[in-house]
């Protein structure tokens, strides 16, 4: 028998459970994500950990609704890689994204800027809000290769890609900056 054989087969089944564990291990992370979840908190593959709000403000804001005299802007990051950035509106800070989460502010009608201004993080989009319409901003999380480092954006999204950007996310917990005059 060619020794050459045997070290080809115990390579390959050396590979294979390699590759089991790696599934595995994906499968463990994606169990633990939806885990931590429900208890207020989302740990992402990434192991950033974010505070999230409840699931009933979730719900609410999932209705796309706004009031009348105000327009309603959503901020979602659909995406895994990075960690906690902040975002200003007008200069204020009105919230954290962190991966698969969204934010939510309502505002005045008028000439708004939306911005991330962080290490690692710089860009600003600007919204000519309308009463009663709503906005949707995507942050592109986009992981840059060989490197590995996490590249930050703002886009401008359509409607239909914002509603099914926020639908796959999860409401952060906000601070006191709801909404912004």
């Amino acid at each position: 028998m060619n020794p050459n054989v045997k070290h080809i087969k115990f390579g390959t089944n050396i590979f294979a459970v390699c590759m089991a564990t790696l599934l595995l291990s994906g499968c463990f992370m994606t169990a633990m994500s939806v885990a931590n979840s429900t208890a207020g908190r989302l740990e992402t593959v990434t192991g950033a950990t974010s505070e999230l709000a409840s699931n009933e403000e979730d719900l609410a804001l999932r209705n796309f609704a706004t009031k009348a005299d105000k327009a309603g802007i959503y901020v979602y990051r659909n995406e895994e890689p990075g960690k906690a950035r902040p975002l200003l509106i007008d200069g204020k800070t009105i919230g954290t994204t962190y991966p698969k989460t969204y934010v939510f502010f309502e505002v005045s009608p008028g000439k708004h800027v939306v911005e991330m201004n962080s290490p690692g993080a710089h860009d600003k989009v600007e919204v000519e809000a309308d009463a009663g319409k709503l906005y949707f901003i995507w942050q592109q999380a986009e992981l840059l290769r060989p490197v590995y480092l996490v590249k930050f954006s703002l886009h401008r999204a359509s409607d239909e890609d914002g509603r099914k950007g926020v639908l796959e996310t999860h409401l952060a917990k906000m601070g006191t900056n709801q909404g912004v005059d």
